[in-house]
């Protein structure tokens, strides 16, 4: 009998630095850019690059295997699944075009959520998910995390203007922006770890009010 297994995507993690306090230090960030192939028994674990091609995705969505149709099913867990599913669609945000204004939506308020418990609203600032910070304000208004959304207002409004969405861009307008901004986003990081909102739940009703624009095939998660 014959056995088969499927290759396993994983992302690659590298070095990028952040700033708190006027001060730089390392954080771990996954990054699309390399591709290699590389043995673990005998499953193949491959990191993809340029995965996110238009043709693909729209065939895998043609012909979706597993549709969310489960609207009683949605929750946390689901909604981690759906994101990474997102993360595969858009190569990890490199083209977030390729995602729907639905899709788009859950896909900021995650990479926000997953970037500031790890190392604060600078951190998503100064990574490459600082590519959506002129758009988080309305992400989490439209999943109904109004106090959320007044806390990413508060630490936009720190630098006095719009991020530049090009990443090196944005790295030297950060270097240059007074300590009085990363006063204000550490007191936005204190309001945001309060959670008084259950993000969860709101993202997990969003997705159950819009399922019908969630079409993710098993493939993608």
């Amino acid at each position: 009998m014959s056995s088969h297994i499927e290759s396993v995507f994983l992302p690659i993690l590298v070095l990028q630095t952040k700033r708190r306090n006027g001060q730089r230090s390392i954080a771990w960030k996954r990054s699309p850019e390399l591709n290699r192939n590389i043995s673990f028994g005998n499953a193949p674990w491959i990191w993809p690059t340029g995965m996110a091609d238009t043709r693909v995705i729209d065939e895998k969505r043609k012909n979706t295997k597993w549709r969310l149709r489960m609207d009683n099913r949605i929750n946390g867990e689901s909604v981690n699944d759906i994101y990474i599913g997102l993360c595969n669609i858009c190569d990890y945000g490199q083209q977030p075009d390729l995602l729907n204004p639905y899709e788009r939506t859950i896909f900021v308020t995650q990479e926000l959520e997953m970037e500031v418990n790890n190392g604060g609203f600078w951190q998503f600032f100064d990574n490459s998910s600082g590519q959506f910070s002129n758009e988080i304000v309305d992400a989490f208004t439209k999943i109904g995390a109004y106090k959320t959304a007044e806390i990413c207002r508060k630490a936009v409004s720190a630098f006095g203007q719009d991020l530049p969405v090009d990443w090196e861009e944005r790295r030297t307008f950060l270097d240059n922006v007074p300590d009085s901004a990363a006063s204000v986003l550490d007191e936005c990081d204190d309001a945001f770890f309060a959670y008084e909102e259950d993000l969860e739940t709101l993202n997990a009703s969003y997705i159950k009010k819009h399922i019908e624009h969630f079409t993710l095939t098993i493939e993608n998660i």
